[in-house]
This record gives C-alpha cells, sequence and structure tokens, in this order.
C-alpha cells in the first residue's frame, strides 16, 4: 500500500528558518551570562553594606509595629509601606545586618539585569552585551538594586513580564498567563508604580496582536491582562485610595525628567545639563526606533506604551509630589532601546558609527563609574561615624540638636537602639537651650568651602566632621560642636 503523507516527487523542500539572534544570553556565552550575573550580584551586595537611610529605617520601624500579615496593608497605607519589601524586614526582625535587609533588591535587581541583557538578546543580536554594560553601570540601578525598597522587585517583575510575551510571541497559553499573572501581582505588591509597566505592556500587546480583526485583539487582552487588572483595580481600594504621601520637595515635571535621564545617562541634573540630559534621551529612543529589526517592527508600540504610559498616570493622578524614582520602572525598557540602538549601528559596520559608540558607551561608563564609586564608598551616609565621634569624645555632655528633627532625631534613635555605644548621646528635639553638638543635613552637593563656624540662638559652633553620602539616597551630615 503506499505511505501515507509521501512527499510528492519534486516538492522542494522548505525553505530553512531564519537565524533567530542569540537567546543565551549577553554575547550569547553562558560563560557570559553567569559572569555577568556573579558581578552584578557582587556589585549590589557591596553597596548593600552600611547604614540604611531614613526611608528604609521608616519602613523597618513599621516593620516592627506588625502582629499579622493583615497589618501590612490595612494598618500602613503609606507611600513609605511598599508592601513586599515590608514583609521582609518584618520576617527579618529588628536585629538583622543592613545586607540582610538589603538582600531582596541585590537578587531582584540581578535578575532584572540579566533579564533586561536576555531580552535585548532576543531582539538584535549583540544588544545583550550592550545592555547589560548600561544596567551595570547605571547609578540608579545600583542604588536601588542594593536598597531595602520595593523598585528592585518590581523592574523585575517588569523586564520578566515583557520577556515573556515576547518568547510567548504574544500567544497566550495557561502556563504563560499564570506566569504573567503572578509577575504582575508581584510587581504591584513591590511597588505601585508598576501599573506603568502594566500599562505599557497592554499597548505593545495591542499593535502587536492586531491583524484587523478587534475580536483577537480582545481576547488576547483578556487573557493576559484580565487578572491583572482585576488585581490593580482591588489594590486602588485597598491600599492606594486615600493613601498617606510622606511629602518631600515639590518637583515639576520638567525637573523630573531632568533628574531621571541625567542619573539613567550618567550626566549631572543641573541646568543645562538637564536639558542636554533630557534631549539625548529621546535622541536614544528615536535611534531605537529606527535601529528596531523590521522582523519585531511591534517592538516600536512598547516604546510608545513606555512614553505614553507615564502621560496617562501623571493625568489621571495629578500627584502633588514627583520624584523620578516613581518611574524607574521604566529605565530599564530604556536601556533596552538604547542598546538596541548601538547594536543596530554596530551592525552596520561602519567605522565611523563604531568609534562613536564605542565613545559613547565608554563616556557612559566612566560618568556613571564615578557615581557607583561615590556609593560603594560613602553608601546612603556615614551616621554611625559621627555619632561615634560625639559618643568617643572626652565631653561629659553628649547632647546633641539639629536642623531636622524628624529625619536626623529618626536616624539618631534606631542606632542608639542598635548599637550601645551611642546611648550616652542625648538628643534634644526642639529644646530651647543650646546642646554640646549640633547637626546639619543636606542633600545638595557639599559646597567646596563649608562653614567652620555655624551660629544656632545664641550659641556658637565650631566644625567638627563632614560625613559625606553617596547621592540620592540618605544626605551629609555635618557636625559641630559648641565651644
Amino acid at each position: 500500500m503506499p505511505r501515507k503523507n509521501r512527499k510528492p516527487a519534486g516538492q522542494p523542500k522548505p525553505a530553512a528558518p531564519a537565524a533567530e539572534p542569540e537567546t543565551k544570553g549577553p554575547g550569547g556565552r553562558r560563560t557570559w551570562w553567569v559572569a555577568g550575573g556573579i558581578a552584578a550580584l557582587g556589585l549590589y551586595l557591596a553597596c548593600a553594606r552600611g547604614d540604611l537611610w531614613l526611608d528604609e529605617i521608616w519602613s523597618l520601624e513599621w516593620a516592627r509595629g506588625i502582629v499579622s500579615p493583615s497589618d501590612l496593608i490595612a494598618k500602613y497605607r503609606h507611600d513609605n509601606n511598599h508592601v513586599l519589601n515590608t514583609a521582609w524586614l518584618w520576617l527579618a526582625g529588628p536585629s538583622a545586618p543592613p545586607w540582610l535587609y538589603r538582600l531582596p533588591a541585590a537578587l531582584s535587581g540581578t535578575a532584572a539585569l540579566m533579564l533586561l541583557a536576555a531580552l535585548a538578546s532576543r531582539i538584535q543580536r549583540g544588544a545583550g552585551i550592550f545592555a547589560w554594560v548600561l544596567g551595570f553601570f547605571s547609578f540608579p540601578f545600583v542604588l536601588y538594586f542594593s536598597e531595602a525598597r520595593g523598585y528592585a522587585m518590581a523592574a523585575a517583575c517588569g523586564t520578566a513580564a515583557a520577556w515573556l510575551l515576547l518568547r510567548q510571541n504574544f500567544r497566550p497559553s495557561w502556563l504563560s498567563v499564570a506566569g504573567f499573572s503572578i509577575l504582575s501581582i508581584v510587581g504591584l505588591l513591590s511597588h505601585s508604580t508598576f501599573v506603568l509597566v502594566l500599562l505599557a505592556l497592554g499597548i505593545w500587546t495591542s499593535w502587536a496582536s492586531w491583524s484587523g480583526r478587534v475580536g483577537l485583539v480582545a481576547a488576547r487582552l483578556a487573557m493576559w491582562f484580565g487578572f491583572p487588572l482585576v488585581a490593580a483595580v482591588s489594590w486602588y481600594f485597598m491600599f492606594l485610595k486615600g493613601m498617606e504621601i510622606g511629602g518631600g520637595p515639590e518637583f515639576s515635571i520638567a525637573v523630573v525628567l531632568g533628574h531621571f535621564f541625567g542619573h539613567g545617562l550618567g550626566l549631572p541634573i543641573t541646568w543645562p545639563w538637564s536639558v542636554i540630559a533630557i534631549a539625548l534621551g529621546v535622541a536614544l529612543l528615536a535611534a531605537g526606533w529606527h535601529f528596531t529589526p523590521d522582523r519585531q517592527h511591534h517592538l516600536r508600540a512598547l516604546l510608545c506604551g513606555v512614553i505614553i504610559a507615564p502621560v496617562l498616570v501623571l493625568l489621571a493622578t495629578r500627584p502633588t509630589f514627583l520624584y523620578f524614582r516613581y518611574f524607574f520602572v521604566l529605565l530599564p525598557f530604556i536601556y533596552l532601546f538604547a542598546a538596541v540602538a548601538m547594536a543596530g549601528i554596530w551592525k552596520m559596520a561602519w567605522p565611523s558609527g563604531r568609534v562613536a559608540v564605542v565613545s559613547v558607551l565608554a563616556l557612559y561608563v566612566l560618568s556613571q563609574a564615578m557615581a557607583v564609586g561615590n556609593l560603594v564608598r560613602f553608601g546612603r551616609g556615614q551616621y554611625s561615624d559621627a555619632l561615634l565621634v560625639i559618643a568617643s569624645s572626652p565631653d561629659a555632655d553628649k547632647s546633641l540638636t539639629s536642623d531636622h528633627d524628624f529625619r536626623n532625631g529618626m536616624l539618631v534613635g534606631f542606632l542608639q537602639r542598635r548599637d550601645a555605644r551611642f546611648e550616652s548621646i542625648r538628643y534634644m528635639a526642639g529644646a530651647p537651650q543650646p546642646a554640646k553638638w549640633h547637626l546639619l543635613h543636606t542633600q545638595d552637593p557639599l559646597p567646596s568651602e563649608i562653614p567652620t563656624e555655624q551660629a544656632v540662638g545664641s550659641a556658637t559652633y565650631r566644625l567638627t566632621g563632614i560625613f559625606p553620602y553617596g547621592g540620592v539616597s540618605g544626605w551629609h551630615w555635618i557636625l559641630y560642636r559648641r565651644d
């Protein structure tokens, strides 16, 4: 009997599938993948040492008051309560070393960086190594991937969700949809700004699924985003609605954009550098749009989503307080398109283009390495060192005042509870009489010359020590002693 499904004579062989970009990680080599992950984790753990700063201590103080898991949401409806991070602080206990409080951020940050590199590698050959370099040396990455906050976990969930969508080619299966839903819930519980990622990915999915049939787009959106949407709405009513804002300086959108692109690209955030940073960021995104491979043109919708999502959220919420870290979850996608642009220019094999890529990347690494170096050296503040100067002084009077009782008082009280060496220090909140010691704090860059004398009321204080910090999270302490 004749064979079934026998190939007819003379039928041409099917064309070989097009070569896929490397998917094994940066450079397409497993050794790069492993080495890159180990290097990133080592850097983040190195920056996870040192004193905690105000926001971390604030969350830890709340964790001390938690009796049951429900307290995580019901008791502290505050923007400084990043729920999953606070839950980890509660489990770790009040006496754990700082690096243990920051360990989930370091692990999540390493995962986010390597997922970013894998995502870039899947889009265009060679883009993975550029994405890894941009992410590894990024000061915002190192800062928030080594801090006991929720930003690192949210960023990891965002890159993982994007990688899952691209890997599945937007065709949902029950397993992939379940994974996407879990990532969305974890991302929202890590930090509420994860909703920006959901909006951007929703725009991307809509465009990639469009084939002239509205029903297909609606079905895919319902499959992928139905449960995350229910979770986001529920989270709004359970936690976000009526949430207390901790406050702080008010920045305009233009200033926040300058901070976002300035820190992200390694440029100063002061005028006129902030404007240059915004212009350079826009140019990088435009280059990423241009060099996106034709076979994956739908990625341009992801770029549109990254731009449209924060605009929609700002129009809907009109927040009073705005900081560049509120958009941190979108920074991996900025690096993604920058890496795609660099790989596209490199692929064209223009000598001048390759020189330009190497030059820009070298300047970026140099500027970011200086900021990261300060973070490794100074951490988020040298508060213990300053208190040790007071505690070890021969003065019997170890009374202390400062220029901000809430911020400095919380730090001093926290360190006193953890270190017996500081028990002799007596912090005087709102004291009318002059103390022996006085602290000034500032987040601004230290001036070249710091006054050696400081008048506080009727008392005169002389400069005793300067205790800098690595930038953004924390502040400088300037310690004065009364004659």
